[in-house]
């Protein structure tokens, strides 16, 4: 079932615990690594960098989540699309420092998905790239 809502301040707090400890697993898939390649040749060596940033954005409006009790009992999913104009400012990178392509439009959004377990206070950043 989706939502669109806020968590918890405990959630959110917990959330932002494992971020500051980088405690976090990221799926490196094709469009993950593209969009954080891109990051680093702009200049943003630490994905932690590109994590906070993201993730001091979405905190703050709500966004979809959800929970799967067949796959992954216990977790719930956080999603959501971002401006990436804002995005770039939380790295304070201009837009013609990011180097992703050159078409790529400054009103695109960066699309991500959390995956977070609420007893074992595990985190894993399944998607964060530009929306298709």
């Amino acid at each position: 079932m989706v939502q669109k809502a806020t968590l918890s301040k405990a959630t959110l707090d917990n959330i932002q615990k494992i971020i500051d400890t980088k405690n976090y697993l990221l799926n490196l898939n094709i469009k993950n690594q593209k969009f954080i390649s891109a990051i680093y040749q702009s200049g943003i060596i630490d994905t932690y960098e590109l994590i906070q940033a993201i993730w001091n954005i979405a905190n703050k409006r709500p966004f979809n989540f959800g929970k799967d009790d067949q796959g992954y009992p216990g977790f719930i999913y956080i999603w959501n699309d971002l401006p990436l104009k804002e995005v770039l400012i939380g790295l304070e990178l201009e837009m013609h420092e990011f180097k992703y392509c050159e078409a790529l439009k400054p009103n695109k959004n960066v699309y991500f998905k959390f995956r977070f377990n609420l007893n074992s206070k595990e985190l894993v950043i399944l998607s964060i790239h530009i929306s298709d």
